[in-house]
């Protein structure tokens, strides 16, 4: 038995670890996707 619960235990770290990247990464694309947005905003508006 406590074998299986090491063994859930690591399957528990794994998924938060994945959790955490997955969030990092979509939060880095969000960042980066505002940036280009305001950054054609601000040609546009130079354009104008």
């Amino acid at each position: 038995m406590e074998e299986k619960a090491q063994v859930n235990i690591e399957y528990l770290l794994i998924i938060v670890g994945a959790v955490a990247i997955v969030s990092v990464v979509a939060l880095f694309v969000k960042n980066t996707a505002n940036q280009v947005t305001q950054t054609g905003q601000t040609q546009a508006d130079a354009n104008k």
